[in-house]
């Protein structure tokens, strides 16, 4: 699951907050062959979890630093 949570944490900074292309390793994916690529990584898990905290703290710093008074 925490790679799941990674991804989400990716997919929703990246592409719909920044409108970027998706970063690695989920840009190297062939997302049609497996829909489910982001739930079995062939990565250890201390590895997982250490890009999920970046990718949240990456997040958090780019929300710190929006005006959210004016949204549009």
């Amino acid at each position: 699951m925490a790679g799941h949570l990674w991804f989400v944490e990716d997919y929703w900074r990246e592409k719909i907050l920044l409108s970027r292309t998706l970063p690695e390793p989920w840009a190297s994916f062939d997302w049609e062959q497996d829909t489910d690529a982001d739930w079995h990584l062939p990565l250890p898990l201390p590895q997982v979890l250490e890009n999920l905290q970046a990718s949240m703290e990456a997040t958090r710093e780019l929300l710190a630093e929006r005006n959210w008074d004016s949204l549009s």
